[in-house]
């Protein structure tokens, strides 16, 4: 039997291993069974959360404990975010996150039972104004210090590793910062 399969393969793999011969109730049991498959509650992905709120959820719940009348870190850390100001700066992308997102409980709760992953870092490419020629554009870029690359198209300047990040640009040199910065998608076009 296989460590993983779909809810119609287990409904078929069950019909198939209770088959006694003189069971005469053997459809009513496969019935009763297979609903109570389709009742479990399909694989959920992890939840995506700005890395910020998702480190400071983590902290929060953590920091909860459990009692013995069933209220889990998840629900006092919740009634911690909705009824107290939470430790000023400690939580404060946490608390604005909350404020600001819909289905914000939702999504916490979910985090919780599901785990998170960070949502993806937005990616920029800094095209140096006045640059474009016939053959190609000036980028600015990050390598081991800032330097300038030249490529043909937004999505070559993407593929050779051009993009950079808010923090890469947050010590960037004024030269740099003085640039127009081009979001770039998730499939490299922007």
């Amino acid at each position: 039997m296989a460590d993983k399969m779909s809810k119609e393969e287990a409904k078929k793999e069950f019909d198939r291993w209770f088959n006694p011969d003189d069971f005469t109730n053997r459809r009513l049991v496969v019935y009763e069974v297979s609903q109570l498959i389709d009742a479990i509650e399909p694989g959920h992905k992890k939840v995506v959360l700005p890395k910020a709120v998702g480190e400071q959820w983590d902290k929060l719940v953590a920091s909860q404990t459990t009692d013995d009348q069933g209220v889990t870190t998840t629900d006092y850390g919740l009634t911690k975010l909705v009824r107290y100001n939470l430790d000023g700066d400690r939580f404060r992308e946490l608390v604005e996150w909350w404020d600001h997102t819909s289905n914000s409980y939702e999504t916490l709760i979910n985090a919780a039972k599901y785990g998170w992953v960070p949502e993806p870092e937005k990616l920029y490419l800094l095209p140096m104004a006045g640059t474009q020629g016939a053959e190609a554009r000036l980028y600015a870029c990050k390598g081991l210090a800032w330097i300038v690359r030249a490529a043909t198209s937004d999505s070559k300047a993407v593929a050779m590793g051009t993009t950079v990040t808010q923090a890469d640009l947050e010590g960037a040199p004024a030269w740099v910062q003085a640039i127009e910065k081009k979001e770039v998608s998730d499939n490299g076009e922007n």
